[in-house]
């Protein structure tokens, strides 16, 4: 199972670099006003930023990205500074060949992200299994999080059950 698991660590993040490229200079850059791109040395992350208040953080729930989310931000940034960003190696935020889609790693990498471009005390409204990386986040890094809006997110055993559900042959596990 090591070999096949590298392998697939090597598939998924070959050509992070050029991806990172591409995505900056691309179509994704331009697809929707106000997109911006921070990098930390694992992940590209593409973004928007709209209106002013208190920071409300949403985390687009693969397979969705940025332009997904027009209503939401439509909605919220009236009252609030609406971030939405993509999770690391999903939608256009490309990683670099060392990500290992670690868990803490990957909370981690969030967690550059949001205290550089949401700062401290920022609402997260992350939805399904990001929902577990905004409770980590909570807990180990307090001051990046005032509240969380939980969308779909159960616990460890929830997802196994779910996962059993949409694999249960285990194809898509290995």
């Amino acid at each position: 199972m090591g070999m096949l698991r590298d392998l697939g660590l090597k598939l998924d993040t070959w050509h992070g670099r050029t991806a990172m490229a591409r995505f900056k200079n691309g179509w994704p850059a331009h697809a929707s006003p106000d997109v911006g791109f921070y990098r930390t040395p694992l992940t590209q992350y593409r973004y928007r930023v709209v209106g002013s208040g208190p920071t409300l953080v949403f985390a687009a729930d693969p397979p969705m990205s940025l332009e997904n989310y027009d209503g939401l931000i439509e909605a919220f940034s009236p009252y609030f500074r609406v971030i939405v960003f993509e999770l690391p190696a999903m939608g256009f935020s490309a990683v670099s060949s060392d990500y290992r889609f670690d868990f803490y790693q990957t909370n981690d990498d969030v967690a550059r992200f949001l205290a550089d471009v949401a700062g401290e005390g920022a609402i997260l409204a992350f939805s399904c299994g990001a929902g577990l990386c905004a409770v980590d986040l909570a807990c180990r890094r307090p001051e990046l999080v005032s509240r969380l809006a939980l969308i779909q997110t159960t616990d460890v055993a929830g997802f196994a059950v779910w996962k059993a559900r949409r694999d249960p042959q285990g194809i898509l596990a290995k």
